[in-house]
């Protein structure tokens, strides 16, 4: 969006030029336009730096951090990230976004970060990620032991930072 502005005041009329330019003027005569090329594709930040905004951004919340595991794991393992539902406790599972990324170096720390759809996700609502590691015949190698909670109402995502994950036994 591009704003242009010679002067504010606290009342003004608007208008809109035949190039589909919106125009502000205010009472004291000052002129303001607003123009609306490439408002969808782009939108400036609070650093006031063009970053790209597209509708997979806003349909889903990244849900960012990293695994951390004691040791290595062997080549075709997984890491298996579930988001669930934990509002009702009466709700056996109630899984909201879920992926598994191949392991490529088996050593620790491992970055991950999961799409959930905002549209699945309730403001009011309590989610939590678990992250498992499992081998190439899906037996659980390393596990979270604790709630992670995420932000539903995250704005750009929601960082769990560093995740410890113990050995399953």
């Amino acid at each position: 969006m591009t704003l242009s502005l010679a002067a504010c005041s606290s009342s003004d009329s608007e208008g809109v030029t035949s190039d589909g330019t919106e125009t502000t003027e205010t009472t004291d005569g000052a002129a303001a336009t607003d123009t609306a090329e490439d408002d969808a594709a782009t939108e400036e930040d609070a650093t006031g730096e063009d970053s790209d905004i597209s509708a997979a951004d806003a349909d889903s919340l990244p849900v960012v951090g990293e695994v951390t595991f004691d040791g290595e794991v062997a080549a075709g393992s997984q890491l298996v990230l579930t988001l669930t539902d934990m509002t009702d406790a009466n709700v056996d599972t109630n899984v909201k976004a879920e992926e598994t990324i191949e392991i490529e170096d088996g050593t620790s720390p491992i970055s991950f970060e999961l799409a959930a759809p905002r549209a699945d996700l309730d403001p009011r609502g309590r989610y939590s990620l678990r992250a498992r590691i499992v081998d190439a015949g899906g037996a659980d190698l390393y596990t979270t032991n604790s709630a992670n909670f995420i932000d539903p109402v995250a704005e750009t995502s929601s960082d769990l930072g560093s995740l410890p994950l113990i050995a399953a036994s």
